[in-house]
């Protein structure tokens, strides 16, 4: 027996329902239910998903920081940037932060009055990531990814507005190694508090409630190997 979920199909087999779904903004949403216990987890569907832009709110499972410009009234206030991990970004509106390394966010084709021309993204000094602007459709440099920015409800041409994002040249930290760790991680935090679950809830069928937490356990690790291979 199959029932229709948002975005993906759950399976069911006597009570226990396995649910794996794409979600928002690239990820994979992983719903355990069994025997009454429902945990979810984020896994990440791309190494790519290291940052994204969304028009509409923050995008769950990820750390999102408000991009918007007050004076402008095209519907930024909604307007975010995430990174799969916390990158410790900043964003300012007046200036570069001191002691931050910043990149300008500018669109030239907005009024004056919109005040677009000092406003900043920045970094930490230490961040493993270089970020790189462009109005105009960039061609992405090697090792480099871009994301595009996009409010569709303003009308100054940001169609072809990109933010690109490249390891660090001589970076010692390996990203994808780390977000395979970090992946990992959740993944297990997930199946432990399913366990506890099992455990706590004195229910019949025990140990095929464990079964199921450990099976799930190994499609989450499964995933995150193959996401940041």
């Amino acid at each position: 027996m199959s029932l229709p979920v948002s975005g993906g199909v759950a399976l069911v087999e006597g009570g226990n329902a396995m649910i794996e779904s794409p979600s928002m903004q690239g990820q994979v949403l992983l719903w355990v239910i069994t025997l009454g216990v429902v945990v979810i987890a984020f896994v990440p569907a791309s190494a790519h998903a290291q940052f994204a832009f969304s028009s509409n709110g923050p995008i769950p499972g990820m750390r999102c920081i408000s991009v918007n410009e007050g004076s402008d009234p095209d519907s930024w206030a909604d307007n975010y940037f995430c990174s799969l991990n916390d990158e410790r970004m900043v964003w300012s509106m007046w200036s570069p932060r001191p002691g931050m390394q910043c990149t300008q966010i500018v669109e030239l084709a907005e009024p004056a009055e919109h005040t677009w021309q000092d406003n900043y993204l920045c970094l930490p000094t230490d961040s493993r990531w270089s970020f790189r602007w462009s109005m105009s459709w960039p061609a992405p440099g090697p090792n480099e990814t871009c994301v595009q920015w996009l409010e569709p409800k303003d009308p100054h041409t940001w169609s072809d507005n990109f933010l690109c994002f490249a390891p660090k040249s001589g970076s010692h930290s390996d990203p994808v190694k780390s977000n395979r760790q970090d992946c990992i991680e959740k993944v297990n935090a997930t199946a432990e508090a399913c366990r506890e679950k099992c455990d706590n809830n004195g229910m019949e069928g025990h140990d095929l409630c464990l079964k199921r937490c450990s099976d799930a356990r190994q499609r989450g690790v499964n995933g995150c190997n193959k996401a940041y291979p």
